[in-house]
């Protein structure tokens, strides 16, 4: 399904705490000085290492920051995985001890949530991020996270999902192309 402004809105407004778009770097930077000072953060990177996500929980308020400059079906699954960190503090789950098992957490929720909503951009978009992200930063928490994620049935099954999609869209547009249009 393409990722359209209104879909990122109506995923936006399902989850009920204030989700804000930075534009410009210094004022995210200042968001992201503003949540370490409340000890209770967690911040999400692209495949680069560059700050994308920010999930915070300051003063039993919380908060999701996504930045603004990237697409759309970058800001889904951002939106999604911040969506999980909130899911996992607001349940007091047990993850939230381990940094690591609460990164895994919130990354299942978005895989499951993107496959489950036939997202199939922005589930694509995501599995090369993990996939670029383990590669290029092997130590990082998010890494290790992702290493452990890859082995799991829900990988597989993402993967057979965008697969098949794959292979519907050459058929349409070989037989689009055999009728000339």
């Amino acid at each position: 399904m393409k990722i359209t402004r209104k879909i990122f809105e109506l995923e936006k407004k399902k989850i009920n705490i204030p989700v804000f778009e930075l534009t410009y770097k210094n004022c995210y930077k200042k968001m992201v000085k503003f949540c370490k000072e409340s000890k209770k953060y967690i911040y999400d990177f692209d495949d680069t290492g560059n700050t994308v996500g920010l999930y915070c929980n300051y003063k039993k308020n919380h908060f999701i920051f996504i930045y603004k400059d990237i697409t759309l079906k970058t800001k889904l699954w951002v939106l999604l995985h911040e969506r999980g960190h909130y899911l996992c503090n607001k349940n007091k789950c047990s993850c939230l001890n381990k940094l690591q098992r609460h990164e895994e957490h919130a990354t299942i929720f978005a895989l499951k949530y993107l496959l489950n909503n036939n997202y199939d951009e922005a589930l694509f978009d995501y599995i090369i991020n993990m996939i670029a992200l383990t590669l290029n930063a092997e130590e990082s928490l998010h890494a290790r996270a992702y290493s452990k994620i890859i082995k799991m049935k829900l990988w597989q099954k993402c993967c057979d999902y965008l697969d098949q999609n794959y292979k519907k869209e050459k058929l349409l547009n070989k037989g689009k192309n055999k009728d000339g249009k």
